[in-house]
């Protein structure tokens, strides 16, 4: 049985912005292999997190 109210849950302090970018030269796209997990060793577009004050260009 429940009680009816929610398990706390945790937030982040701050919005987290993720950020990725797809590069075509001719007939060709840039693919990085990721070296962390989660999906360590698969094919990726570049990307990351966007840092705190840090700009998207």
């Amino acid at each position: 049985m429940t009680t009816g109210q929610a398990e706390p849950r945790d937030f982040p302090t701050r919005p987290w912005v993720g950020v990725g970018v797809v590069i075509f030269k001719d007939d060709k796209v840039l693919l990085v292999r990721r070296a962390k997990p989660p999906r360590a060793g698969s094919w990726s577009i570049p990307g990351g997190m966007q840092e705190l004050g840090e700009t998207a260009a």
